[in-house]
């Protein structure tokens, strides 16, 4: 029991795989920081610095306010099914579908 108790824990933990949305990253926080090719850890002395060395903040100097959005365009797609198609037993058929482009601000 306890042999199979510890094949199963390391399956789940050689085996396991992270899951993600099909979503966007957006990964920078500062402009400064983008500029330096997000080498900033070192010298995190400003705002930015509790998203890139959170001890960094102890080297700022003053009250600081950090405020930035990004917009994130999300073309339009359209689908058509082909004869290659495959449609399984006991799931609807599949059918042309399409998506308008938005923009969303974050």
């Amino acid at each position: 029991m306890m042999r199979r108790l510890l094949v199963l824990i390391g399956a789940l933990v050689c085996c396991g795989q992270t899951a993600m949305a099909g979503g966007f990253q957006i990964g920078e926080m500062a402009a400064r920081s983008t500029g330096m090719g997000n080498a900033f850890t070192a010298v995190a002395d400003d705002a930015s610095a509790a998203w890139y060395n959170p001890a960094g903040v102890a080297f700022s100097e003053d009250m600081q306010l950090m405020l930035g959005s990004s917009a994130i365009i999300a073309p339009g797609t359209d689908y058509m099914p082909n004869v290659a198609t495959i449609s399984l037993p006991g799931f609807p058929a599949q059918a042309a579908t399409s998506s308008k482009s938005q923009i969303f601000i974050v």
